[in-house]
């Protein structure tokens, strides 16, 4: 996206000339600055915090699954589920 805004640059208009160079430099920040270095570290920080859903929200949205309403199978917990068998 920022190539097409850089190629605007060719135009003889000053005006689409400082509309291209600035959007360009705009996308161009927003990919390499703000989506790999920030984004990244934020989400880092929060740890399992960046993933939680509020409690008033979680009450207002539908339970949504794949499974048939009534054939609910308790999860198996993960403990029995690894092995304890020590490697020969």
């Amino acid at each position: 996206m920022s190539t097409v805004f850089f190629a605007f640059l060719l135009n003889p208009d000053r005006v689409s000339k400082e509309f291209a160079l600035l959007l360009g430099i705009a996308i161009i920040t927003d990919a390499l600055l703000m989506r790999m270095t920030l984004v990244p570290a934020l989400l880092t920080l929060l740890g399992e915090r960046a993933w939680a859903m509020p409690a008033w929200l979680d009450k207002l949205l539908p339970r949504l699954t794949i499974e048939p309403p009534g054939e609910r199978v308790a999860p198996e917990p993960v403990s029995a589920a690894v092995r304890t068998e020590t490697p020969t």
